[in-house]
């Protein structure tokens, strides 16, 4: 049997508080009693409430991931790379997807679609790029080449 995923509003329920409060309470933002904190974060722990990042990102219109795009991840130069960037993000709270390109125009094309469709802040490619694909000419992300 599925569990279904606990949300927010579940949350203010067993809390008894609106769920404009329980969002206060986990952004840390706005004010709200130590007894309400308590009580909410106990729930959280209880039920192993996570925040729906997709939801997030709509709001804020940000998804904290990058994308890195290397030739070779079997390459120790680019594996080095790919290492300390993941490292980098990681501490400034971004997730980092890494892709294999294979120095291949498709998966280079592929790649970025999907950047694209998953709306990631950034794309950072160790790659040459040959013709970014129409997704990317309607939806630009930023992008930093190394070569």
């Amino acid at each position: 049997m599925v569990k279904n995923k606990v949300t927010i509003k579940d949350i203010a329920r067993m809390a008894g508080i609106s769920v404009s409060s329980v969002s206060r309470i986990l952004n840390q933002t706005g004010r709200y009693s130590k007894e309400t904190e308590e009580k909410v974060l106990r729930i959280v722990k209880e039920t192993g409430y996570t925040v729906n990042t997709a939801a997030r990102s709509l709001r804020n219109v940000q998804t904290k991931t990058v994308m890195l795009m290397v030739p070779d991840i079997t390459n120790e130069y680019f594996a080095r790379i790919a290492y300390y960037t993941e490292i980098y993000f990681h501490d400034q709270g971004y997730t980092t997807f890494i892709c294999n390109t294979n120095n291949e125009e498709e998966r280079v094309s592929q790649f970025v679609n999907e950047a694209v469709s998953k709306n990631v802040d950034g794309i950072i490619a160790i790659a040459d790029f040959f013709e970014l694909p129409k997704s990317y000419e309607v939806n630009p992300i930023p992008i930093v080449t190394i070569d």
